[in-house]
């Protein structure tokens, strides 16, 4: 059995919201405690259920699963995003996309269900490299 990610702690989540909508002076408001919750356990009931073991797929749906069930007020596609990364950096992993045009399009595609997390993957697998040092 593979050894289990490290997850989001959901106060961590909600951090990551605070400061995102701070710098953009939007309101901070968390809406729903259990849109959250719900969101980061999808990662989690695949890993546990499904067998789903691969860090990227699990932090797409951590990214997934924030940006659709919005339990912020503002920032949620921003906040699934940051999300999504400090998940691949807690679990060894670095983004290295560069063309950031084309993954705030994928993003808004994925979270509004016009592209599959599949899809998503096959656009970001080849950007996502391990940590140097782990």
């Amino acid at each position: 059995m593979p050894s289990e990610p490290r997850w989001l702690d959901p106060a961590d989540v909600i951090e990551i919201n605070r400061i995102a909508v701070e710098q953009s002076c939007e309101p901070f408001c968390l809406l729903s405690e259990n849109l959250l919750l719900s969101g980061l356990h999808r990662a989690q009931h695949y890993f546990n259920y499904l067998g789903e073991d691969d860090t990227l797929y699990l932090a797409i749906l951590v990214m997934q699963g924030i940006a659709t069930n919005h339990p912020f007020q503002q920032g949620n596609k921003r906040t699934a995003f940051l999300a999504g990364v400090t998940f691949l950096e807690l679990n060894g992993y670095i983004l290295t996309i560069s063309d950031t045009d084309s993954l705030a399009l994928h993003i808004e595609l994925l979270t509004e269900r016009k592209i599959t997390v599949q899809a998503f993957y096959d656009f970001i697998a080849s950007h996502v490299a391990s940590h140097p040092g782990t």
